[in-house]
């Protein structure tokens, strides 16, 4: 067995994330328009002016738009994914090292979020707090994490009675040592899989929460992008067909590279390839 090289495909994905990342720590500075502004005539098509991607309904530059955006975007999807995976993988791992009425409590806990119907308890919590971005990202990571809680139970239950595990405790290491140095490093790969799946579906959360106007009216992001085109999809088509583009595009490469970080991270295809 062997592990699978990386494609062209990983690589174009990488590219554009990569690009994404430049767009959103340098894009107010690449923008050629305050993306706030009218500089044009409502509904301008695109690829036919000076506005290269057409202008809203208030004459806003629409590429502007889309490259500030970037930033408001990829934040939402790092952050509402590193909060659920800290806590997930920190009630996972003391489920399944511990075991016992800890386990279950915490797995009780778990289910009962698990029932609750993720979307609707996100725009719920939305709603009750102020819409900002800071609310949208809480609502998210609040809804996020029981995933995460279950699979590294589960990986760190079927590693807790490994040789490696029992070598330790034998040396006489501390179980905080065991599960940070020993466990957790063999338990990361489908998190990391996970994880990638996760910063798609934020996106995904916050572009629906704000189609939906319960994103935050100051922020520019591709969710706010939709929200404002979807009234004028017949007549301004690229309103909202650009920034659901980019979320596709965004979501389809995030876990193409998870799936290659799976493959590079995988501890038994590294002794493989060895």
């Amino acid at each position: 067995m062997t592990g699978r090289r990386i494609g062209a495909v990983e690589i174009a994905a990488g590219l554009f994330l990569a690009l994404l990342l430049v767009l959103a720590i340098a894009g107010p500075v690449l923008t050629p328009h305050d993306p706030w502004d009218s500089v044009g005539a409502p509904f301008e098509k695109p690829f036919q002016g000076e506005h290269l991607l057409g202008t809203d309904v208030l004459g806003r530059d629409m590429l502007s738009e889309m490259i500030v955006g970037v930033r408001a975007s990829l934040l939402v999807g790092a952050l509402a994914t590193a909060v659920p995976i800290c806590l997930g993988v920190l009630i996972g791992a003391l489920a399944g090292y511990l075991g016992g009425w800890i386990d279950m409590l915490l797995m009780r806990l778990t289910e009962f979020f698990q029932t609750i119907p993720s979307f609707l308890f996100a725009l719920i919590l939305v709603a009750v707090f102020e819409p900002s971005l800071w609310s949208t990202i809480a609502a998210i990571s609040a809804v996020s994490w029981p995933p995460v809680a279950r699979l590294a139970r589960s990986e760190f239950m079927a590693l807790r009675g490994r040789e490696f595990v029992e070598a330790a405790r034998i040396a006489g290491h501390s179980g905080v040592h065991i599960v940070w140095r020993e466990i957790l490093p063999n338990a990361l790969p489908p998190i990391v899989v996970i994880g990638s799946l996760m910063v798609a579906n934020a996106i995904l959360l916050e572009s629906a929460i704000g189609f939906l106007g319960l994103g935050d009216p100051n922020l520019m992001s591709w969710g706010y992008l939709l929200s404002g085109g979807r009234t004028s999809l017949r007549s301004a088509w690229w309103l909202a067909v650009f920034p659901g583009v980019a979320i596709t595009l965004t979501v389809l490469a995030i876990n193409i590279v998870g799936d290659a970080l799976n493959d590079a991270l995988d501890p038994r295809l590294r002794r493989a390839r060895a």
